[in-house]
């Protein structure tokens, strides 16, 4: 996939879009991006929803504004040491959400 000339190959080509979306700051764009993004590959959400697992300062914002949740977490992320004991994430829950994303 193609947006905006930048080629999508990669999760982490996949990043680099979407942080550059998230600071142009527009919810149109971003939105404009998913359709596009969902009509190319049946696991844009979880896809988009995994890769803001890894911005702690803005992955909830980012999950708000491209609509999406994080495949294991959802909309909230809790620290590393909430989220095993809270959520009581298993390793075949971590597996099975990876599954989904790489395919």
């Amino acid at each position: 996939m193609n947006w905006n000339n930048q080629e999508i190959e990669t999760i982490g080509d996949l990043g680099d879009v979407m942080c550059d979306i998230f600071e142009r700051g527009n919810p149109e764009e971003a939105q404009a991006f998913m359709r596009a993004y969902r009509a190319e590959n049946e696991n844009a959400d979880a896809n988009v929803g995994y890769m803001t697992g890894y911005y702690t300062q803005d992955g909830q914002a980012m999950r708000e504004f491209f609509g999406t949740a994080h495949p294991v977490f959802g909309m909230t992320i809790h620290q590393p040491e909430e989220t095993a004991v809270s959520k009581q994430i298993t390793h075949d829950d971590i597996a099975d959400a990876m599954a989904e994303v790489t395919s």
